[in-house]
């Protein structure tokens, strides 16, 4: 697995977004990935149960928000 912090670019209000990147390295076929939420951030995106369909194997998974479900 390789995760990347693409950038925090500021919003229109000024609120910080962050944009990661997962990328499954290995053989065989992704089950889950979890990202952890620094202290008093709160995800406004994606939306919980939403479908991420990803670009080179066309797999589709659904989105699990973490506000949703806290770990």
């Amino acid at each position: 697995m390789r995760f990347e912090l693409l950038s925090i670019p500021l919003d229109s209000i000024n609120q910080r977004r962050f944009r990661i990147r997962a990328t499954n390295l290995c053989a065989l076929e992704l089950d889950y990935v979890v990202i952890q939420l620094p202290n008093g951030l709160v995800a406004v995106t994606p939306k919980n149960a939403a479908i991420y369909k990803a670009i080179g194997s066309g797999n589709s998974y659904t989105v699990r928000n973490p506000n949703a479900s806290p770990f």
